[in-house]
């Protein structure tokens, strides 16, 4: 069912501004009417035409918990599907819950759209109910002589901090990242995922899963979980 003009209205204001500046008045529209076909259920996956990198469009809206990228990266996995765009936001809904819209672009399969949303969501809805344990990481093996960078940047005030990962792209490599940073309990509040020309450039905003600031303490310990995870070994 489409959303309402006011329910439209509601949900691009509740998203920081690059994503109403990202996209057009009626790809937010079919954003917002996923938002309201999940209300009561954990997660809703729904095709969106706004192409980028010359991939699909998914649009993933779940209830925000510790891991969920993890699950999502798993769901898309085990429908696979590579992904080689995606960007992450959280909102508040009307009622006060924090709710994640992840958009991922995958690669061409020939498929029809709204075949893929309805085999990705069944997929993570069967792995929101078994819950993060269920999520084993696929090998994320770089290629020899292959140089991945990790690095921490922080924002003017100093709440937020950005991680910076660029390396190989490869399958799976969105989960491995996912995994290592819930491993490391530490909450992705946003996120945007870009491949070219066989590269990954991810960035991930992290807080404490209570919302504090990432202390120097922790980042070295963050930096090195995410560069075992990506390079074994290293």
């Amino acid at each position: 069912m489409p959303a309402s003009p006011a329910f439209v209205r509601e949900f691009s204001e509740s998203l920081p501004p690059a994503y109403r500046d990202a996209f057009s008045e009626e790809v937010i529209a079919t954003h917002a009417s996923l938002a309201l076909r999940r209300e009561g259920q954990p997660a809703a996956v729904a095709a969106f035409d706004a192409p980028r990198s010359g991939g699909q469009g998914l649009c993933i809206i779940a209830s925000d918990r510790p891991g969920l990228l993890a699950l999502m990266g798993s769901a898309l996995v085990r429908a696979s599907l590579e992904v080689i765009d995606a960007v992450a936001y959280t909102r508040r809904t009307q009622t006060g819950a924090v709710e994640a819209v992840a958009l991922f672009w995958v690669a061409p399969t020939g498929a029809e759209p709204e075949q893929l949303a309805q085999r990705v969501e069944a997929r993570l809805l069967e792995l929101l109910t078994q819950g993060p344990r269920s999520v084993v990481p696929p090998p994320a093996a770089s290629a020899p002589g292959a140089v991945t960078t990790v690095r921490f940047l922080e924002d003017a005030s100093g709440a937020l901090c950005t991680l910076e990962v660029e390396t190989q792209d490869r399958a799976g490599l969105l989960l491995s990242l996912a995994n290592a940073l819930y491993a490391q309990r530490v909450q992705i509040v946003g996120s945007d995922l870009r491949t070219r020309d066989g590269k990954a450039f991810d960035r991930f905003d992290l807080t404490e899963l209570d919302g504090r600031p990432i202390g120097p303490e922790r980042r070295l310990a963050i930096q090195i979980a995410v560069l075992s995870a990506v390079q074994p070994g290293a």
